[in-house]
C-alpha cells in the first residue's frame, strides 16, 4: 500500500522514460539522491523516496501490461496541482502498465474507484481514498 500523506507545490524536476528492449518504464524526480529510501513494492517495481515522502524514483521492469483501465473514477473528482509525498507501511502491490498514446499508467492497484487527482507537470496521480493506485504519465522519452 501507498499512502498518501501530502503534497506540496515547491518545483522539482520530472524525467519520464520507457525502454523498449529492456521493458522499463520510469520516473525519476529531482529529489532522487542516495539517501532515499528503496522500496520493493512489486516483483517487477521499486520505489525510492525520500526522508519527508516525496518520490526520487519510480522502476518497473518488464512488468504486466493491461490493456484495459483497471479503476474506475468517482462521479465526482476532486483535483489539486502538487507533489505528493507518500508513506509505504507494507508492499502488497502488483504493478500493471496501460501503455496509452504518447504515454503510459503505471497501475498499482485494481478494482479500486479514484476519488482524487493530483496533477505535478506530465504525471496524474489517481488516488482513491488516500491511496496511491496509478500514475498516469504523459510525454515520456523512449530510450532505444
Amino acid at each position: 500500500m501507498i499512502k498518501i500523506i501530502s503534497y506540496r507545490t515547491k518545483d522539482t524536476n520530472i524525467e519520464i522514460t520507457y525502454t523498449p528492449n529492456v521493458r522499463t518504464y520510469n520516473i525519476v524526480s529531482g529529489l532522487m539522491t542516495d539517501d532515499c529510501r528503496p522500496f520493493r513494492i512489486a516483483q517487477s517495481a521499486m520505489i525510492w523516496i525520500d526522508e519527508n515522502g516525496y518520490i526520487g524514483e519510480i522502476e518497473c521492469i518488464y512488468p504486466i501490461v493491461v490493456e484495459d483501465q483497471i479503476c474506475t473514477f468517482k462521479d465526482k473528482v476532486k483535483i489539486f496541482d502538487g507533489f505528493p509525498a507518500f508513506e509505504i507501511p507494507y508492499c502488497d502491490n502488483e504493478v500493471y502498465i496501460q501503455n496509452q498514446v504518447n504515454g503510459f499508467i503505471i497501475w498499482f492497484s485494481k478494482d479500486k474507484e479514484i476519488d482524487t487527482i493530483i496533477t505535478f507537470k506530465h504525471l496524474k496521480f489517481l488516488i482513491s481514498n488516500n491511496e496511491l493506485v496509478g500514475i498516469t504519465c504523459k510525454e515520456h522519452e523512449i530510450i532505444e
